[in-house]
């Protein structure tokens, strides 16, 4: 089905739901751009870098707690209801601390930090929630490219739209731009068919859907790649913020700095999600689609780090976007071919093992280590043991999948 077809096969009410949700979701893209941007810039100005990991844990706790308070709500409450207050919240939590940062009190850039990890989190999930249930299989399968795009494009917009607001207005401004931000799409949203997000019943746990030894050791080497990505983006996201603290002093600039990096890892996302994904997926075979991944991470760190070459913060930006856009779309998009051979029980248990335990398990787990590792050669170290045994695991991997899963 194409997708103008699509679109002509709707009554006018879906129609409007469908576009209220996608400007939604490509506000909710847009701000994260600049609420990212902000938010970090004033957290380094409060705490520095070095206090980042800590930030982290705490969001992961945040996280967990928002997400069961949200799975509550969702049995009474519709899905916009509880995205308003989810938006609500958010809004009055910013601008708390927005305002207090500005006031002189530096420990406020400490909550706007962690709850900016929380906020985009749950709006995000909630609205493809909602569009996965208000549409039905095939039209939310049309529109998952147009979603990605969209996405993509707000973010890129916002990137632009923070450094430009940033150099000329200031943080305060753009910070007051963040919030309102944070609000709109709560306002739009509430105006589409109101639909509750019943948890389905659960017949048959995540770990016992995994019913054989051989699919359970699959399963969980797929997580051990999501780990080991995540220990490897959180080490050049440390790295990256404490080189951007050293380098620029001033807030704004930071801010404007950190809104351009913003742009180049969307815009790379959307070129990746667009043209490399679908084009790769056809004409290289899965094993060197995974292998990729990891190689490309080695020959980067190689050509900026072992060959002697003068490490600067464009470089080290160049190295951190890199692997944002690509775990953004090709892993992501790469990581679910691994869930083909599996039934459609066995792909949920899968999905929850590796979205919901292993990346919170992985970001945990490097945040606790660099709170205490700060040193630029044992990280570099740490980073290529990560990438050896990524690679090992995808070796062991496609050697259990061709005995467990013969074609």
């Amino acid at each position: 089905m194409k997708l103008k077809t699509f679109f002509k096969e709707l009554s006018p009410e879906e129609k409007k739901s469908i576009i209220l949700f996608l400007v939604s979701y490509f506000i909710v893209l847009l701000n994260y751009a600049l609420m990212r941007s902000v938010t970090t810039s004033l957290f380094l100005d409060g705490f520095g870098a070095k206090s980042s990991p800590y930030a982290w844990l705490y969001s992961i706790v945040f996280l967990t707690i928002s997400v069961f308070v949200s799975n509550k709500l969702q049995e009474n409450k519709s899905a916009q209801e509880v995205f308003a207050w989810v938006s609500g919240v958010s809004g009055v939590i910013f601008g708390v601390s927005f305002l207090g940062f500005f006031q002189g009190f530096k420990i406020f850039s400490f909550a706007s930090f962690i709850w900016k990890e929380v906020y985009i989190v749950m709006q995000v999930h909630l609205l493809l929630a909602y569009s996965n249930s208000f549409l039905s299989r095939e039209h939310f399968k049309m529109l998952l490219g147009p979603v990605g795009a969209i996405g993509s494009l707000g973010g890129v917009l916002g990137g632009v739209a923070t450094a430009v607001v940033a150099k000329k207005l200031g943080n305060e401004v753009a910070s007051f731009l963040a919030v309102v931000l944070v609000l709109v799409p709560g306002l739009i949203f509430y105006f589409t068919p109101h639909l509750k997000l019943k948890p389905k019943e659960e017949h048959v746990s995540p770990l016992k859907s995994l019913d054989k030894k051989e699919i359970r050791t699959y399963v969980l080497l797929t997580c051990s790649l999501v780990m080991l990505a995540q220990f490897i983006i959180n080490i050049a996201d440390f790295k990256f913020n404490l080189l951007v603290e050293s380098s620029i002093s001033s807030g704004d600039e930071r801010t404007s700095y950190l809104g351009l990096v913003q742009t180049w890892t969307n815009s790379i996302t959307f070129l990746f999600h667009s043209l490399v994904v679908p084009w790769s997926v056809l004409y290289f075979r899965e094993k060197t689609l995974q292998f990729f991944i990891p190689l490309s991470y080695l020959t980067l760190f190689a050509v900026s780090s072992l060959f002697g070459l003068k490490i600067g913060l464009w470089e080290i930006s160049a190295f951190f976007i890199y692997l944002k856009a690509c775990d953004y779309s090709l892993f992501n998009a790469y990581k679910e071919l691994l869930y083909q051979p599996l039934s459609i029980t066995q792909k949920y248990g899968a999905k929850y093992l590796t979205d919901m335990i292993a990346y919170r398990l992985g970001k945990a787990m490097i945040a606790l280590i660099l709170i205490y590792v700060h040193s630029e050669r044992l990280l570099d170290i740490m980073v290529l043991a990560f990438i050896a045994v990524w690679m090992m695991a995808i070796t062991v991997i496609f050697r259990l999948k061709t005995k467990t899963f013969p074609a």
